[in-house]
């Protein structure tokens, strides 16, 4: 967040640079991070629940989902770990 802010403040005002704005609309990106926390919920459940699953595996499993998650549904969504509209003062696209 300090990075973003020194960014900002050096480089000025440059619209949406960087930015990670949803490539659909919002109810294309609801259904899309719906169907992605699904999978997430999925692979937690089973490797909880599931008495063979080892420690390491688990982690390995929930781990991978979670960035398969991210790097195909990122894109799409516009999903942030941290959020950018409050470094950018744009608030328009907070809609999950």
């Amino acid at each position: 967040m300090i990075a973003a802010s020194i960014l900002g403040g050096s480089l000025g005002n440059l619209a949406h640079v960087g930015a990670t704005l949803p490539a659909g609309s919002q109810g294309q990106s609801f259904l899309w991070e719906a169907v992605l926390t699904f999978f997430l919920m999925f692979v937690i459940i089973a490797v909880a629940t599931d008495t063979r699953a080892v420690g390491e595996v688990a982690a390995i499993a929930i781990g991978g989902t979670a960035g398969l998650d991210a790097m195909f549904g990122g894109p799409i969504s516009g999903a942030l770990i941290v959020n950018g509209s409050v470094q950018t003062a744009h608030f328009a696209i907070q809609f999950l």
